[in-house]
């Protein structure tokens, strides 16, 4: 083997362990949506989230982290779409928003 197969071997190898670490976190954040969503009373829309966004931020004890933005869209009264986002760095959970939303109306 020449040094050129084994640097694509090793860039090929670190490409997938990316792209599996990165169906892994968003997994987990869909989790999260779904409880947030459950929490609120509300219905997410599609069972699915997308990536918004990718920023590096710096952490708590010191050093880098890649912060991802994660969005989704959530239903109360199942008339009207809202839209809801999730941070995570790393497989860690940061912070959850819910769009304000209408309470659906209840009859007595």
């Amino acid at each position: 083997m020449t040094l050129e197969q084994i640097m694509l071997m090793v860039i090929a190898g670190f490409s997938a362990w990316v792209f599996w670490r990165q169906l892994a976190i968003r997994e987990l954040a869909l989790r999260h949506a779904l409880a947030a969503c459950e929490k609120s009373d509300v219905q997410l829309l599609d069972q699915s989230i997308g990536l918004n966004g990718l920023t590096i931020t710096k952490l708590a004890g010191g050093g880098f982290g890649l912060l991802r933005d994660y969005g989704f869209e959530f239903t109360s009264t199942g008339e009207q779409r809202y839209a809801g986002k999730i941070f995570m760095i790393g497989k860690t959970l940061q912070g959850t928003k819910l769009e304000a939303f209408r309470e659906p109306s209840s009859s007595l």
